[in-house]
């Protein structure tokens, strides 16, 4: 009839003895069904109301508890099947739905996995344990589950299978002979069932040797005895993780402290004006860039004290200013005197002004009679434009802190006392909200101010501000280092001459001497040095080389032909 089950259904089994059999259901409280049919019947119509009659499913688990002199304690959850093709109305994703809700089930490590293989089917075909295989590689918590043992050809079985022997798993093979559908129509018991199950296995030549790994008892049983060792295998870590939470709902209760309604009036009072003092140190401290264990606190108590919002046990080497980000103060200096300046640094007057514009400017400045020098409006104009530019990021550095307060705010709040009380931290973080809402008016406020005043009032006195008559003074003391260095030049290219074609020795007095401006000393001790030290005689000695020396032509050098003193 294609899928049967299409919501998870998980089986409470609960051992009672001396009584008779019953099951209840967690979606129906207080209603007790007494017979097999009636259970089927609900988890029938319980699947039906969230699926419909459809062949859809569901991940939404149906819960039942049985309880039952013949069962042993168990909790046991039935999956749908595995399907390939999508049939009816189901989704053409049905493949997918249905593996991703089985190995939601399988993925617990403190589950058991019991893999239904048809022992009509080739094993290595398996779709249950290939599942199985990718949350337990190695196979520690699976149990292979044969059915259909009955309707295997004559001449053959599964003893390799079951001896666990062809595919071995730790916990081996269980085989079992359910009901049929026949059996189901006619109304045969669950316990005849069983009967009729041990007598086909014990009957049997292959299976009566392995009556031990046979029949849904034994299933039972093994199941029960590897629960228990899987229990003693995961104490140790179901101890630790009960004594975690233990230690939590200590904290919890450290945190939470005395009952305030238990309190009187004066006691109330005097808690609620520790709350906000200790909050306010609390935010100060994180401004200041005082450590947060530093702080004065009247809930550092019983070895207890808060902190990463949470009360941990004190310790003498925890030090909350130790870590990799700037915290508190620290960040809203680093907005101020890092982000701030080197924005401002990143702002180029000569942005936005191109030499078009500055030329217009000047002539719309002009009017109808050029100036000789540019005009002081036009240079207003310009600079102006550019100083309205600084507002925009002095502005948003005044929201950045803001942010950057509140978010601080926040942290305190959430990380003190102040969280054991919701509606207490909500209204204290509110009124801190409304305190910085209204600093960071004033402070668009005096920033814009400040732009302005820049604006109304340019200071030309100020001893960076280059004017005209400093301009001009600065052009002629450039043009006059450019002359000394030309001069400099020209003189060390006449030193260089003298130092080919006269004394060597007189090359740095010949520097010197030109570098000042006058005619190289001539010694009267020494009449060649005389002689030598003429520029006609230096120039004709330039011309009988080939080389062209001095400003005087040829006319000049044939009129001087001899020096005299």
């Amino acid at each position: 009839s294609g899928i049967v089950t299409r919501r998870p259904l998980i089986v409470q089994l609960v051992h009672t003895p001396g009584v008779k059999e019953w099951a209840e259901f967690l979606h129906v409280p207080g209603q007790k069904f007494g017979s097999y049919t009636s259970i089927r019947d609900e988890i029938v119509r319980a699947t039906d109301e969230l699926c419909g009659r459809s062949k859809a499913i569901a991940p939404q688990p149906i819960s039942m508890r049985l309880f039952s002199p013949t069962v042993t304690n168990l909790t046991l959850v039935d999956l749908p099947g595995m399907t390939k093709v999508a049939v009816g109305d189901q989704p053409p994703d049905i493949e997918s739905l249905i593996r991703n809700l089985t190995l939601k089930y399988m993925s617990s490590a403190q589950s058991l996995i019991l893999a239904v293989i048809p022992a009509t089917e080739d094993i290595a075909n398996c779709e249950a344990l290939s599942l199985a295989q990718k949350v337990d590689p190695h196979k520690k918590r699976t149990i292979g589950v044969l059915t259909k043992i009955d309707l295997m050809d004559e001449g053959t079985d599964c003893v390799p299978i079951l001896s666990n022997r062809l595919l071995p798993l730790k916990l081996g093979y269980v085989a079992v002979v359910n009901r049929g559908e026949l059996a189901n129509r006619r109304g045969d018991s669950v316990m005849s069932g069983a009967a009729r199950e041990k007598a086909f296995f014990s009957q049997h030549a292959k299976y009566r040797s392995f009556m031990s790994r046979c029949t849904s008892a034994k299933l039972a049983s093994i199941l029960n005895a590897a629960l228990v060792r899987h229990i003693h295998t995961a104490l140790p870590d179901l101890k630790q993780r009960i004594g975690d939470e233990i230690y939590a709902v200590e904290r919890e209760l450290a945190e939470l402290g005395d009952p305030v309604d238990e309190l009187p009036a004066h006691r109330r009072g005097k808690l609620l004006l520790t709350l906000i003092s200790d909050y306010a140190a609390t935010f100060t401290g994180a401004v200041n860039g005082t450590p947060a264990s530093a702080l004065p606190s009247a809930f550092n108590k019983g070895g207890y004290q808060w902190e990463d919002g949470k009360y941990q046990r004190s310790t003498d080497d925890q030090d909350d200013a130790a870590n990799n980000d700037l915290t508190g103060g620290a960040r809203v200096s680093f907005i101020l005197d890092d982000l701030f300046c080197e924005t401002m640094r990143k702002v180029d007057p000569f942005d936005n002004v191109s030499d078009a514009e500055v030329c217009m400017s000047i002539s719309n400045c002009n009017g109808h009679q050029p100036n000789l020098f540019v005009p002081e409006a036009c240079f207003h104009l310009l600079v102006k434009k550019q100083i309205a530019r600084l507002e925009f990021p002095a502005l948003e550095t005044v929201d950045a802190v803001r942010v950057e307060m509140t978010r601080l705010a926040q942290q305190c709040a959430a990380n003190g006392p102040l969280s054991r009380f919701p509606m207490l931290h909500d209204k204290v973080v509110d009124a801190v909200s409304n305190l910085l809402d209204n600093g960071r008016k004033s402070g668009k406020e005096m920033v814009s101010n400040l732009v302005k005043v820049e604006l109304a009032w340019l200071n030309t006195a100020h001893p960076n501000f280059i004017g005209g008559s400093r301009a001009v003074l600065q052009s002629m003391q450039r043009l006059q280092e450019e002359k000394e260095k030309e001069r400099e030049r020209q003189a060390l290219i006449r030193a260089r001459t003298l130092g080919v074609f006269g004394n060597p020795d007189k090359v740095e007095t010949v520097l010197e001497g030109n570098a000042q401006g006058y005619a190289p000393p001539v010694e009267k001790s020494d009449p060649s040095l005389r002689r030598r030290g003429s520029w006609k005689f230096w120039k004709k000695q330039n011309k009988r080389h080939g080389h062209s020396g001095g400003d005087g032509g040829d006319d000049e050098d044939d009129e001087e032909e001899e020096y005299e003193e």
